[in-house]
């Protein structure tokens, strides 16, 4: 688990948005492969960021790291 101590977001109005938040990866296995479990704690819809926050979380866990995973490339090629 991370806890974001500090962080400052230019373009938000609150610009401490994700302060003490947290984020928890948990790594298990589940039909013989590994199943990446990602939380971002705190990361509720009522928070200005939430929309861009999920879009860019999905990217980076499930597109990026999915690709980096199994087939060793990262965005951009």
């Amino acid at each position: 688990m991370w806890l974001v101590t500090d962080c400052y977001l230019p373009l938000l109005k609150d610009k401490t948005e994700w302060k003490d938040t947290k984020v928890v990866w948990e790594i298990s296995e589940k039909n013989n492969s590994t199943q990446i479990n990602f939380t971002r704690i705190g990361l509720v819809p009522e928070i200005e960021c939430y929309k861009d926050c999920i879009k860019g979380w999905d990217q980076y866990v499930k597109e990026s790291l999915f690709r980096l995973l199994t087939q060793h490339k990262d965005f951009p090629d």
